[in-house]
């Protein structure tokens, strides 16, 4: 679980862009934390690893209706 291997995660907001007319919300965000467990067939390496991502959210009525993401783990990966 992403929890268990990143218990100390730290998420920023990088870039934030909200478009009312359409209702899209885009999200540019990092993320620091210290891998404690395996995740994806790695680790637990002990070490900071850096995670970054893209979401794009679609929202109607006050509701979520689509969410498109895009996560880098090439740091972990890496490990």
């Amino acid at each position: 679980m992403f929890s268990e291997a990143f218990p100390d995660l730290r998420t920023t907001v990088e870039d934030l862009v909200v478009e009312t007319e359409t209702g899209k919300i885009a999200v540019r965000w990092s993320a620091m934390g210290t891998n404690r467990s395996r995740y994806l067939g790695i680790g637990p390496t002990h070490q900071p690893t850096r995670i970054t991502g893209i979401e794009i959210i679609e929202v109607r009525g006050g509701q979520i209706v689509r969410r498109w993401g895009e996560w880098d783990i090439t740091d972990h990966a890496e490990r």
